[in-house]
């Protein structure tokens, strides 16, 4: 029975994602969209939320979710093992607390007179809990407990565990939600041109020049294989054998996602937007190639220079001041690594500094979230 129900489910949304593919249908006013009660209620917050649909034109919903809801996507039509999203309601005290989230963290940082940031919400936003994969033919079955989803068909919805409320969100809990609610809108800002990089910025770094992806001296080679040295040049690709030119010690911080995690990988979070260092090259095959996975996409100079910028600007809204100290610390022996050190943080310094002062952005507030402040 259970399977059935989750069959039909699966057929619906297929159904709902072909029309719109193949049916004609016009341009209709958003209030003809409305597919659920609005407002939900009568309590104070209710008027809150209905204040935020007619400033923004986005609206809240916590009550009469369903699975149908949740799985109209823009994606392909689902398969037997496709994910099926299914989440349970929140309690009121939960709407209270969701609400402020948006509130501070998504359109606390946006404008409601501009069109892009409006264009950027969506049209329904979920209070959920819960959300996961309710599939038990998929493979995450179960699983994905997501904080934000913002791949729905008209929506994005905010989800946390019964246990994460019940206990009180965490730290990291609230700057993962603060940080992903946050950024896209100074990203889009920056790639529009509504918002520019200080010039000052770009003259701390050589933009040019291919970076290593990482360094291993001789002596380290020979400690960690135990051959000798002169199976060095061999084993170690040219790309982690120049020290001077390692991404780090030329002044680049780490890759930061747009998930707020240090894209670590097999290139070390080398920045994929920089030229790398070559590993072959065959110029009578017209054969010149680096590990960089975005060789073909390396941005003009202009562009690497923003990228940068946008990497420190999630660095600062990642690791507060005294984490930014323990990771680049200046005063290492080391005169190639103290460098680079130094030019991270007179990075930082910048970025920081000219967010606050140019767009009265406080990027060191969003990283200072996971000291519980």
């Amino acid at each position: 029975m259970k399977r059935n129900i989750l069959w039909m489910l699966l057929s619906i949304v297929a159904f709902v994602v072909s029309c719109r593919d193949d049916d004609p249908i016009g341009m209709v006013e958003k209030d003809d969209l409305l597919q659920f009660e609005f407002p939900q209620g009568t309590n104070e917050w209710d008027k809150e939320i209905e204040q935020i649909a007619k400033d923004w034109g986005m609206y809240i919903i916590y009550k009469d979710i369903d699975s149908t809801d949740l799985n109209m996507t823009w994606s392909t039509k689902p398969t037997w093992t496709t994910p099926v999203l299914v989440a349970n309601p929140v309690t009121d005290e939960e709407v209270v607390v969701y609400l402020d989230l948006v509130k501070n963290y998504l359109l606390g940082n946006m404008d409601s007179t501009k069109k892009e940031d409006l264009a950027a919400l969506p049209y329904y936003f979920y209070f959920v809990k819960d959300l996961n994969d309710g599939n038990p033919n998929s493979m995450t079955y179960g699983q994905m407990s997501l904080q934000i989803y913002q791949e729905g068909f008209n929506y994005w919805a905010l989800s946390f565990t019964s246990e994460e409320l019940e206990g009180g969100l965490a730290p990291a809990q609230l700057h993962k939600v603060a940080s992903s609610f946050i950024y896209p809108s100074l990203q889009s800002r920056f790639r529009s041109g509504e918002y520019v990089v200080p010039a000052e910025f770009g003259d701390i770094s050589d933009y040019e020049t291919r970076v290593g992806i990482d360094y291993m001296s001789v002596e380290e080679f020979v400690a960690m294989y135990g051959m000798p040295a002169e199976y060095y040049s061999m084993i170690v690709l040219p790309d982690s054998q120049d020290e001077a030119n390692y991404y780090r010690n030329r002044g680049f911080a780490p890759t930061v996602s747009e998930n707020f995690e240090i894209e670590w990988g097999m290139f070390n979070a080398c920045p994929t937007w920089l030229l790398w260092i070559i590993v072959f090259e065959e110029p009578s095959w017209g054969i010149i190639e680096s590990q960089n996975p975005n060789f073909d996409n390396v941005p003009d100079l202009e562009g690497r220079i923003l990228e940068d910028f946008l990497n420190m600007v999630r660095l600062a809204m990642l690791y507060p001041e005294d984490k930014m100290m323990e990771e680049f610390p200046v005063d290492v022996e080391n005169p190639l690594e103290a460098e680079g050190n130094r030019k991270i943080m007179e990075k930082y310094d910048i970025v920081v500094r000219y967010m606050k002062d140019t767009y009265n952005f406080d990027l060191q507030a969003v990283a200072n979230i996971l000291n519980g402040e």
